[in-house]
Formats: structure tokens, sequence, C-alpha cells
């Protein structure tokens, strides 16, 4: 039989002593009222819940228990039954191996996000909340790109001239995406903030100081490319050799190469874990974070290559995105003009220092010898505060220490 969902004269009217439920049944009964309340008044997600009613289950495993299910059936199951982001991710993925056989993968994503935005909503104890967000934030919050193109009203827009939204977003690898979406769920929790604001912060300077963009240093006999990764599938965006996919978002944290794609996909699941609107582009081959709470854009190569210049300056605004549309897709530039408005050439080269690695260990790769360093290290502190870095002042240089690779499940 269906679960019920009380309502709120229901529910305080129930007498805890003259009925065979505990406390605790009745506190779920409780969230269960809020969770379907959410998406039944919530005007910004009438569409949403729309879409989640139209997707069907036809599997005889599920009309055995019910004669006719749907994707917001499934979800408030999910959330009545105790869903816990920080807790139980084996329950999660139990439930979400048993759907995944009767539905397409990509409705399966869509279900995950409402799934965690509602549950967030309800039990994320955040300083703000979905239900001030515009349709456009909430269609980036939710977005999945095949569920968004067959329901237009949920396509999001990026307030970019001549943009199309139904084909130029983000096209990662289906299962590593999938996983994403909610993998990183308790790694993201940390780092929640008094502020949207100061958690986009705390986000991005955790990604951009964690990984580091592919190379190899031949004189060093150092290999760190794409061809480390055992992916069956060849990575699209790097068509010649034996580059692959990582064989899964583990194996990505176990190596933590990178291009522009991988931290930009990374960064996006974890605002969205926050309930923080966030999509990703994918301008000339090109994948960008867009954020549209505080309407920027932050290019995947600054997060990759960029660990310690400061957040605020690896961020475009509108302008600055149609600038780099328009000038050949040249992110190099823009950053390097914003750069000398605030430091001279030494600070400059300094700051562009970037994460590398030596066996299973990351430090960054200062090689500037100059006093400027004295100048930057509280910027390096502030940024990457994990590397301990110091100032030597006898050879004038940084040194930061080595921190150890930890693989995604002990994060």
């Amino acid at each position: 039989m269906p679960r019920t969902i009380l309502s709120k004269a229901d529910v305080s009217q129930i007498n805890v002593s003259q009925i065979n439920m505990s406390p605790q049944q009745i506190s779920k009964m409780r969230f269960s009222n809020d969770y379907s309340r959410i998406l039944l008044t919530y005007k910004n997600l009438k569409n949403v819940t729309a879409v989640l009613k139209a997707i069907k289950f036809n599997s005889p495993v599920v009309t055995k228990i019910r004669q006719k299910t749907s994707g917001y059936d499934f979800i408030l199951s999910v959330l009545n039954h105790g869903y816990d982001p920080d807790k139980d991710l084996k329950t999660l993925v139990s439930s979400l191996q048993t759907i995944s056989q009767m539905i397409p993968l990509y409705e399966t994503t869509f279900l995950l996000r409402v799934i965690h935005i509602v549950w967030m909503e309800v039990n994320g104890k955040l300083p703000w909340t979905i239900k001030s967000y515009s349709n456009n934030e909430i269609n980036c919050l939710c977005f999945e790109p095949t569920v968004n193109a067959l329901n237009v009203q949920l396509l999001p827009v990026t307030g970019i001239p001549g943009y199309n939204p139904g084909t130029d977003l983000e096209d990662y690898e289906p299962q590593i995406s999938f996983d994403a979406s909610y993998k990183l769920h308790h790694l993201a929790l940390k780092f929640l903030a008094d502020t949207k604001e100061n958690a986009i912060i705390n986000a991005t300077r955790w990604v951009k100081t964690n990984f580091f963009h592919a190379y190899i240093n031949d004189s060093m006999g150092e290999n760190w490319g794409f061809d480390k990764y055992t992916g069956k599938t060849p990575y699209k965006f790097m068509p010649v050799g034996d580059n692959r996919y990582p064989l899964n978002l583990e194996q990505l944290f176990d190596e933590r190469i990178v291009g522009c794609h991988e931290p930009a996909l990374i960064l996006t699941e974890m605002l969205r874990s926050m309930n923080i609107p966030a999509l990703t582009l994918n301008p000339g081959g090109h994948s960008v974070v867009y954020i549209p709470g505080p309407e920027c854009y932050i290019h995947g190569d600054y997060l990759a290559c960029n660990s310690i210049v400061p957040v605020e300056l690896i961020r475009y605004s509108l302008t600055e995105f149609i600038q780099y549309l328009t000038s050949n897709y040249d992110y190099n530039k823009i950053l390097d003009d914003k750069l000398s408005l605030h430091y001279n050439l030494w600070q400059h080269m300094i700051l562009t220092t970037g994460v590398q690695r030596v066996n299973s260990t990351l430090y960054l790769g200062f090689n500037c010898k100059s006093e400027e360093n004295k100048t930057i290290l509280p910027i390096v502190q502030t940024e990457a505060p994990q590397y301990g870095t110091v100032y030597d002042s006898t050879t004038k240089t940084l040194i930061s220490k080595a921190i150890p690779i930890i693989p995604l499940s002990n994060l």
C-alpha cells in the first residue's frame, strides 16, 4: 500500500499514548508532510513536480507494491524511509541500483537531485532557502541534460547573448557525472558557511587546491597525463593517444589529474549539494561553472592551474565572460590582465603557481626566488592553508609541505 502523507491537521491530532507508534515514527510523519508540502506548494517547484509525476515506473517489481508508481512517489518513499546524505550512502546506493534498472540513467540522476534538494531544504540547517529562488535558479540546481532538454520549461537561461542552453552545456562521461551527483554530498557539506557566498568560496578553494592539470615533465621523469587513467572510454576532449576517462569518480580522486572539465564538474556538484544553483557550460570545448546567484563564471582551467590566485580574481562577471567568448576563448589573457591590475610581474609569476604531484602526495610547485614571495605568502596561506607554506629568507623562496592524496571515501 502507498505510504500515507498526513496533513498538518492530521499530525497535530496525533496522540502518541493512544497509538502503537514511537515518537521517532511520529517525527518521520512530520517530515513526510514537510517533503510533500515543499514539492506541492513552492511555486518555483511547480514545473519540477510536474516532471516528477510524469516519470513512470513500469517494472513488475514495483507494481507488486503499487499499481502505479511515479518519480514523485519514489522521491517521497526515499525521503520518508530515512535518506541522509551525511550518514547512510549504502542505503541510497541500494535504492538507486533498484530504480536504475527500471528507468534511464538520466531520469535516475534527476530524481536523485530532487531528493537531495528537498532533504536539504528540510534537514540541512541551511541559512538560505530554495523558496526564494527564481525558476531559473531551480532549473540550474536540478539540471540534468536529457531531462531538461525533454522538458523545455526546465531549461536554464545563462543570460549570455546567443548562447543556447539546450545544446551548449557540458556533456561529461555519463556514469562519472551520475556518481558525482550524489557521492560528493558528504564532502560538500564540510564547506557549509553562514552565507552562500562564503560556502561558494570554501568549495572553490578546496577544488582548486586539491587537483592539478595533467602534465608530463620528461626531465624529471614524471608522467601525470590522462593516460594514467584506466577507464574503458577514450577521453573525447583529447582524442589522440591512449588518453582515457577515469574508471570512476573514485579513481579521479585517487589520481587528482584533471583538465578543465573535471574540476568544473566537481565544483558544480559540490555547490548543488549545498542547494546552491550551479551549471556547467561548455563554450569552445572548455568547461565553465556558471553560478546564477552572484552571476559569475569560473573557468575550469583556473581551477586546474591557478591554485593560489584569489577566488575573486578567477571569477568572470557577465561582461568578462562575453569578452572570453569573443576573444577566441583566450582565458589566459583575461586572467593576466586582471592580475596585472593588482600585482607586479614577480607577484604575478608567483601567483600562477599550481599544484604538482610527487608519488602519492601533492605540493605547491614554487620556483621563483624573490623577496616578493613574502608579499604573496598571506594570499597563499588564505587560499591554500593545508600546504603550510612558509617563506625561507635564506633562499628567498616559498616552501610548501607535501600532503597525502586521500581517497574520496576518507574525505
